[in-house]
């Protein structure tokens, strides 16, 4: 068994997993916006669940008799229900590209060039108030 162990920490170390972190860093560039402590939050739990994972399949490698498979199992859990979590995040992620859509003024065409303009919705909405109130006031 320990040998398993081994060949699974090996696995954590040089596999798919390796570049764990690094992805994690990513991710949290990328939600920066929407989820500004995804670093401290969901990234931590995988990285932690990861690292709780590693070593408690260290402790069964070396014979350490207080951890147990079912720890071993737990922890496995643990670092797949992050990594899900993860996956969930960036999946329902939309808000990202749609807040920097709203964020860019929209490009208008002009003579000349493109012009670069944002629409003042408090305006609009006051000079419509206004035109209902104005017309309001002429019925009889």
């Amino acid at each position: 068994a320990a040998g398993e162990y081994e060949a699974a920490r090996l696995l954590l170390r040089k596999g798919a997993l390796v570049s764990v972190r690094d992805d994690l860093g990513k991710v949290a560039g990328y939600l920066r916006v929407q989820r500004p402590t995804f670093a401290q939050f969901e990234g931590l739990a995988v990285t932690g669940g990861l690292d709780a994972f590693d070593s408690s399949m260290r402790a069964r490698q070396t014979g350490v008799e207080a951890v147990t498979e079912r720890d071993v199992k737990t922890n496995a859990r643990a670092a797949v229900s992050a990594l899900e979590e993860v996956c969930y995040v960036l999946g329902k992620d939309k808000t990202y590209e749609e807040m920097v859509d709203r964020m860019t003024p929209p490009k208008v065409a002009v003579s000349g060039g493109v012009r670069e303009e944002r629409r003042d919705f408090l305006a609009e909405e006051e000079m419509i108030i206004g035109n209902v109130n104005r017309f309001e006031g002429a019925r009889p």
